[in-house]
């Protein structure tokens, strides 16, 4: 039988060294055990809920591993996904720097105070609305942009839809679609003026 570390190393394998208590329970280990391991620094508590191992080889996208286990520390949701601005981000199609990591969870209530460098937006996002890019849960390109654009505008967009189309990451009849929806202005070539 494994140890009860390698089991939470198992957890921890899908979210850069993250796992939550919620998970470790939902796997059958004891919530006293986590907490042992977390008082003998074998892993450090994060936040209410959230734990890691601060010796994960891959620490790159931990801060957005973070972000979507924070709704999910006390329950299960069928999804939570790295969006609007975030999500440009980390497809490196924007310069805007959120600030925060926009993430989007099921409509659902959420009774804890939100970490200030997470914005979370509650909708619905259908499967294929949802992908992962570096090994992250996140929209997808076209989503993102839908996203962006009721915040941002369409000077915005028109330079993530620009980028996008030149690294061949949006389909033609993707391109299309968001011609029709935002003029098409947004399928010429982009000038930062």
């Amino acid at each position: 039988m494994p140890k009860v570390e390698d089991r939470l190393r198992e957890l921890a394998l899908d979210h850069a060294g993250y796992f939550t208590s919620f998970e470790a329970a939902h796997a059958g280990i004891p919530q006293k055990a986590v907490v042992q391991l977390a008082q003998r620094s074998r892993i450090t508590r994060i936040g209410h809920g959230i734990y890691r191992f601060e010796s994960w080889p891959d620490a790159d996208m931990r801060q957005y591993h973070e972000a979507l286990l924070w709704p999910q520390a006390q329950r299960a949701l069928p999804y939570a996904a790295v969006s609007h601005e975030s999500a440009l981000e980390l497809y490196g199609l924007t310069h805007l720097n959120p600030g925060v990591i926009h993430v989007t969870i099921p409509k659902t209530r959420i009774i804890r105070d939100i970490p200030r460098w997470i914005e979370l937006h509650k909708a619905e996002l259908p499967s294929d609305e949802r992908t992962t890019e570096h090994g992250v849960p996140i929209v997808t390109v076209v989503r993102a942009i839908y996203d962006v654009a009721e915040m941002r505008g369409l000077d915005v967009v028109h330079h993530a839809i620009h980028d996008a189309r030149a690294r061949n990451l949006l389909r033609e009849d993707e391109l299309a679609r968001l011609g029709r929806d935002f003029g098409s202005v947004v399928t010429e070539p982009y000038n930062a003026e």
